[in-house]
């Protein structure tokens, strides 16, 4: 007759591993939090005149973040230009997700999909016909939009005289789905978003509206007590 063996310990009480599991996911939701905020900061603070590995110039670090703001903000604008933000904006999604318990399906691809997003966005930015400006030594699009579109703008008469602005939507089109996938949320959260976003649309739409309608009456009332204290004050004449 066989005896049951009895199982031995582990080193951890059970269920132990999913919390190290989900304080790990916080913290890295977190690291990626503060990197997006840190480079927000960056680009909210850029100086063209900065020291960076792409520019020598005298002279202290202006940038917030330091030179460490300074060298990054320099060149992820230079490189990818309004792009930039784009790649902020997906950290700040990935380490929301991670922080919050949401998980982040297929790291790989996204991972993979992230620097296809920059470019994608960067190539629909260089589109946007402004003229040089400190900000943006690069351009709109960045080095990397200028690029594509050395290569891409010869094949307008090719494909039916396309302009440079079709170009430019149909990278904004590409750059839009990229996005999507690589921002990592599902369609119900996105179907819920939409949701939650028309309905704080309608409701704010209806509180515009009554506090009109309130400040109309009060208004109101206050023009006929002011007649009425004009006509008490004049002396009627027989």
């Amino acid at each position: 007759m066989a005896t049951a063996r009895r199982a031995r310990p582990g080193l951890l009480p059970p269920g132990a591993w999913i919390a190290i599991r989900r304080r790990i996911g916080e913290a890295a939701g977190l690291s990626l939090l503060v990197l997006a905020t840190a480079l927000l900061l960056g680009w909210l603070s850029y100086h063209p005149v900065d020291p960076s590995p792409l520019r020598a110039a005298p002279g202290p670090v202006k940038n917030l973040m330091g030179p460490f703001g300074a060298s990054v903000t320099d060149v992820g604008i230079q490189a990818f230009g309004w792009g930039y933000l784009v790649g902020v904006a997906i950290l700040v999604a990935w380490g929301w997700r991670l922080f919050v318990q949401r998980g982040l399906t297929r790291p790989a691809l996204r991972l993979a999909l992230f620097p296809a997003t920059l470019i994608a966005a960067s190539l629909a930015f260089g589109a946007v016909p402004l003229d040089s400006i400190p900000e943006l030594p690069g351009g709109p699009g960045g080095a990397a939009g200028r690029m594509l579109f050395v290569h891409l703008e010869p094949l307008g008469p090719v494909l039916g005289g396309v302009s440079t602005g079709t170009l430019g939507l149909a990278a904004a089109a590409l750059a839009g789905v990229l996005l999507v996938f690589t921002l990592g949320f599902s369609p119900r959260e996105w179907r819920d978003a939409g949701v939650d976003g028309a309905i704080g649309v309608v409701r704010g739409w209806r509180a515009l509206v009554s506090g009109a309608r309130v400040g109309w009456r009060k208004a109101k009332v206050e023009v006929e007590r002011a007649a009425e204290q004009i006509r008490e004050a004049v002396p009627t004449t027989s």
